[in-house]
């Protein structure tokens, strides 16, 4: 649209009815501003009167170039998207700096229709269509100068929470790492090593699955402790470190962290298995190095997800020590090599605390299918699990065998 067909009301240009209110118009947008968007409210009174009223000031120079040429030119849009990226250095959210230029908008709209007459119908009609070409054009620039922005600052400071990570982990200059990233470190941390198996959806390539999977179970964790969860997930699992305010944590902390986990593992639609240490800032590494190696031990025994902690199974971990008796627990099982469904159906038996219904649906088969590969089991190897005394050299020798 050219300059000799700007739209008018009451006989005159409404770039210049906008122009002639501007100030009105600024006055009443920070009123609104601060009582509908909650960012706004938040920020000081100085920087309300400054930053903003010369955003506001810029966004209304906008709105009436858009009406005057019905378009916003390379130079407008450039504009904005250096706004947006200031915006985003303030942590201001995306959705209400565009909510901001809409009420903007609504506001200059709302007080032009007051001076509409009813010959101006054709004028309040081609308004709302520039009105929202505006809106339009100007939120794509907005969110273009905020994603570009809020990337560079997120990879930032996800490389300062990293290098803090790995500092607990190594022990090496963990203040000066806690100061860098702005964290105020805590007593201590359960210290968690995570392994997940995905709910595959042939539709979506594993791969992607994963990383996807690995995102979702980051944001929910971060979700309910924000900004105090460090982690380092892969597609197949990782380390995670969520803050405790004590050392010898409590049964119902314990219980909160189990919570936790099944939240983020029905989020992120996987199974998550979890082994938990809780270490102080001085032993983080250690106890990263022990929550693998329990881990590990979760999947050898053949126990389901969620939280798993050194107590569950402290004679499983000794058990698993390189002695010289470790090979001879695992030669009691020997026989059963040749047959992987004997294995795994006496680790799933034992794990599902000698249930043969709850084996059975784990493995899929019929009740009298575990009845049957039991009795295998002790014609083959002599350790019979009807019988009392045998449980702790089965369950010793199945923690024995090679990972």
């Amino acid at each position: 649209m050219t300059d000799h067909n700007v739209p008018r009301l009451s006989g005159r240009p409404v770039d210049e009815l906008i122009d002639r209110l501007r100030d009105d118009l600024i006055a009443e947008i920070l009123d609104r501003l601060a009582a509908v968007l909650p960012v706004y409210a938040t920020l000081p009174r100085s920087h309300v009167e400054a930053e903003v009223r010369r955003a506001c000031t810029r966004g209304i120079r906008l709105f009436a170039s858009a009406l005057r040429c019905g378009e916003l030119d390379d130079r407008a849009l450039q504009h904005a998207r250096r706004g947006a990226a200031r915006r985003a250095e303030d942590s201001v959210p995306l959705g209400q700096l565009v909510a901001a230029y809409c009420l903007g908008v609504e506001i200059c709209h709302d007080r032009l229709m007051q001076l509409a007459r009813p010959e101006d119908l054709a004028t309040v009609l081609d308004l709302q269509r520039l009105s929202l070409r505006f809106l339009r054009e100007v939120s794509a620039a907005l969110a273009e100068g905020y994603a570009e922005t809020h990337e560079l600052l997120r990879d930032d400071e996800m490389a300062r929470r990293h290098a803090l990570l790995d500092a607990l982990l190594s022990g090496d200059d963990v203040d000066a790492a806690a100061t860098r990233a702005g964290a105020r470190l805590p007593v201590g941390y359960f210290v968690l090593a995570i392994g997940f198996r995905l709910e595959t959806d042939p539709e979506i390539d594993i791969a992607v699955l994963a990383r996807r999977t690995a995102r979702q179970i980051r944001q929910e964790l971060g979700r309910h402790l924000p900004g105090s969860v460090l982690s380092r997930l892969s597609e197949t699992g990782g380390v995670v470190l969520v803050p405790l305010d004590r050392l010898d944590p409590a049964e119902e902390e314990w219980d909160r962290l189990q919570r936790l986990v099944g939240t983020a593992g029905r989020v992120a639609r996987a199974r998550l298995t979890v082994a938990a240490v809780p270490a102080g800032i001085d032993a983080v590494g250690d106890a990263a190095h022990l929550a693998e190696e329990l881990l590990e031990l979760v999947g050898l025994l053949g126990r389901g997800p969620g939280v798993h902690r050194l107590d569950d199974m402290a004679l499983e971990y000794q058990l698993t020590r390189h002695t010289p008796a470790r090979p001879k627990l695992a030669a009691a099982l020997a026989p059963l090599a040749d047959d992987p469904d004997l294995l795994v159906t006496l680790r799933t038996y034992l794990a599902e605390a000698l249930s043969r219904r709850r084996t059975a649906d784990q493995l899929g088969v019929h009740p009298n299918t575990v009845d049957n590969r039991l009795r295998r089991v002790s014609a083959l190897t002599g350790l019979d699990v009807a019988r009392g005394v045998d449980l702790p050299l089965i369950t010793a020798a199945l923690a024995a065998l090679p990972s």
